[in-house]
């Protein structure tokens, strides 16, 4: 019965409902006036919210768009708006948040940026009843009941300043998951260089590795047992530090990012020369075996890039074996450096605060470390992992609870792997 149910699903997904009427506190809509300041990103979510009232009502939309400074939108029964006093409740927007506002017939949108404006836009159809559970016709869920919105006002505010679900734009426009980071058009959201192993983009061994072989690492024989992926840099060569905090400077004038990456290769292969060896601590745990010699190369660097003018905080990599900051407490971070930590090799079944659960107590260990020594945190999570095999993998249920805690520690940014590929197993679980 479940597999004739599923396959009826999939040969007959959600088709257009019979028309809804929309009550918008008190005023049935018939015909609405969308106004907005000229902007191409909002012009196109603006396309879709009509698409989907048409999908289930007939209310007549007129779109209009005026040249103006300020972000809004506007929706309502009047060619003209009235006017509505905002000053005080804008000023407590932060960031990219939003107000939404709606009155008799009326539903006004304000923002400081753009993709605030979107946000709020996503507000407002999940307050007419649209959900959206994956892309495309089988993870819409139309209202299927008159529609009724009530006078009310809501001021929502990022818990992030930077905030991404997965490497592509589909995120924003796909899912409606308010992200602002990675792959968004250049001049829309929080512009970051890289989104974790950057080493070989600052210093690409295809480039330098046959001239200059001493910038690489080297293991030979290391590489008998992991030959997997590109060589590290050798980061006790002082050229390699003149040479990536170089770049890294050069990257923060081209005035296209607000923050830039700076963390090793993935698959390991780091330098297994003594010079490099000596710098690590022995006896600590996996996931501190390469902190120090990270953390003094990720030191040196901030000190080459200040003393060339860079401007831009450093996200530096946590991750795997240098997840931990160094045993020698004697150590300091260099101011502009945030460490942005990945939540791997630990325990994604339990919320990171249950202390019952060994492998969380020892990563909010390292939250604290690193809350120590720099001001601000950035976030590296998991919500899919190639490994789990497209398989069902519900991780999501203590995500709520995990970004309250990574807030409180001081998190200003939320990066997590993401896949469609994997979408359908999980469905609704992607829903929050």
């Amino acid at each position: 019965m479940i597999i004739v149910l599923c396959l009826l699903f999939l040969l007959f997904p959600s088709t257009k409902a019979l028309a809804l009427s929309i009550t918008v506190d008190g005023v049935r809509l018939s015909r609405v006036y969308i106004t907005f300041n000229e902007d191409n990103i909002t012009n196109r979510h603006i396309d879709f919210f009509i698409k989907e009232i048409k999908h289930v009502s007939d209310v007549r939309i007129v779109k209009q768009s005026i040249k103006s400074s300020k972000q809004f939108i506007t929706i309502c029964v009047k060619r003209t708006t009235p006017p509505y006093e905002f000053a005080a409740d804008v000023a407590k927007i932060k960031n990219d948040g939003f107000l939404l506002a709606i009155e008799r017939g009326t539903v006004f949108i304000i923002s400081a940026e753009t993709l605030g404006l979107i946000y709020g836009l996503n507000e407002f159809m999940e307050l007419l009843g649209f959900r959206y559970y994956m892309p495309g016709p089988y993870g819409t869920v139309y209202p299927t009941s008159e529609i009724h919105v009530s006078k009310q006002k809501i001021i929502s505010n990022p818990v992030f300043k930077y905030r991404s679900v997965g490497n592509g734009e589909w995120s924003l426009f796909a899912y409606r998951s308010n992200v602002n980071i990675v792959s968004l058009p250049e001049h829309y959201g929080k512009r970051i260089f890289g989104i974790f192993h950057t080493f070989d983009m600052l210093l690409p061994g295809q480039k330098y590795s046959h001239e200059h072989p001493e910038y690489y690492a080297k293991r030979k024989v290391w590489d008998l047992i992991n030959d997997k992926g590109k060589l590290q840099l050798n980061t006790s060569n002082p050229e390699v530090i003149e040479l990536i905090a170089k770049n890294l400077t050069d990257l923060s004038e081209e005035g296209k990012y607000e923050m830039l990456t700076l963390a090793p290769n993935d698959h390991r292969r780091f330098d297994m020369t003594f010079k490099s060896l000596k710098m690590d601590e022995w006896g600590v745990p996996s996931d501190q075996k390469m902190s120090k010699r990270l953390f003094i190369f990720y030191n040196e660097v901030a000190k080459k890039y200040k003393e060339m003018g860079g401007p831009l905080p450093i996200r530096i990599g946590a991750y795997d074996i240098y997840t931990a900051p160094p045993k020698d407490k004697a150590l300091k971070l260099e101011s502009g450096l945030i460490p942005y930590i990945a939540h791997f090799n630990y325990c994604q079944l339990h919320a990171i605060e249950d202390e019952n659960c060994r492998p969380n107590r020892r990563f909010s260990e390292i939250i604290d470390r690193w809350r120590n020594l720099s001001g601000n945190l950035f976030i590296y999570e998991y919500a899919y992992k190639h490994n789990w095999l497209e398989l069902p993998w519900p991780v999501y249920v203590h995500a709520a609870q995990n970004i309250k805690y990574y807030k409180s520690k001081g998190a200003i940014g939320y990066f997590t792997q993401f896949s469609g590929e994997n979408v359908f197993s999980n469905l609704l679980n992607y829903y929050s």
